[in-house]
């Protein structure tokens, strides 16, 4: 499924703030950590985090969501637009777009071959009514 990368809408709830990353249950990431931003509802309670990575020998970027210890049956999703631009930049013009998204994990891995364009990447976690979303800025970011 190929959509524009963007800030996904979150519903505007309250829960118990979780501290501490879980576990992870799925294969990690390799290389080098690039950025992170944190995945909150629109009451700024933070569920989770997004990472992403760079494996400087392939060239590939992976993107991952965690949600935060406690989570229980989290719905997790994250997306890797890879960008025309070769600078970071407030415009990310998508050439090609991954997503994934699964239940009950703790993380969730999209790797994806990004050469040497920028990416953006998006992560969202729901857990019952609650969502909580998390992008990359700016929209082309992590270019290395």
């Amino acid at each position: 499924m190929r959509r524009t990368v963007g800030v996904l809408g979150a519903a505007a709830v309250t829960v118990a703030a979780l501290s501490t990353p879980a576990a992870a249950e799925g294969p990690p990431c390799q290389g080098e950590y690039l950025t992170y931003a944190p995945i909150e509802t629109d009451d700024g309670i933070q569920l989770g985090e997004l990472s992403v990575y760079v494996d400087e020998d392939t060239g590939e970027k992976c993107a991952v969501t965690s949600v935060f210890e406690g989570g229980g049956n989290a719905r997790l999703y994250v997306s890797l637009g890879v960008c025309a631009e070769h600078e970071p930049g407030n415009t990310c013009t998508v050439r090609d777009f991954y997503e994934a998204s699964a239940g009950d994990w703790s993380v969730n891995t999209m790797p994806l071959y990004a050469d040497d364009h920028c990416v953006q990447a998006v992560g969202a976690i729901t857990i019952g009514d609650t969502e909580a979303t998390g992008e990359t800025t700016p929209a082309a970011s992590t270019c290395d």
